[in-house]
């Protein structure tokens, strides 16, 4: 854990969040920290359970970029979602691949008879 109290460090963000009370309060967090929160949302969504493995997070300056395989581009959307609903959607690079999309488009079931 970083020491949160360097405001000058360029891995530590500042982000607001509403308190409970209605006000609001600045939480400092590490591109580490916003890292683990992204990968643990995206190792609990259901949809993503087959790939959740392949997908890998890194944050650089608040900047999200998703890295690896999934099998559909319905995946691919939804990591990319949830690092966007983490960060804002300028703050994502979602550069994850897709290997089986391409080949159920093209393939074709045939009833034997």
């Amino acid at each position: 854990m970083k020491n949160l109290n360097n405001r000058n460090d360029p891995e530590i963000s500042q982000m607001s969040i509403g308190a409970a009370s209605g006000g609001y309060k600045n939480i400092i967090e590490s591109d580490e920290d916003i890292s683990i929160d992204i990968q643990d949302t995206i190792g609990r969504d259901v949809t993503l359970s087959l790939v959740a493995d392949n997908i890998h997070v890194r944050v650089a300056g608040e900047i999200v970029t998703l890295e690896g395989e999934v099998f559909r581009e319905e995946e691919k959307i939804t990591a990319g979602d949830i690092a966007t609903a983490r960060v804002g959607y300028d703050k994502v690079n979602n550069y994850l691949g897709v290997t089986r999309d391409k080949e159920s488009k093209n393939t074709t079931r045939r009833i034997p008879w």
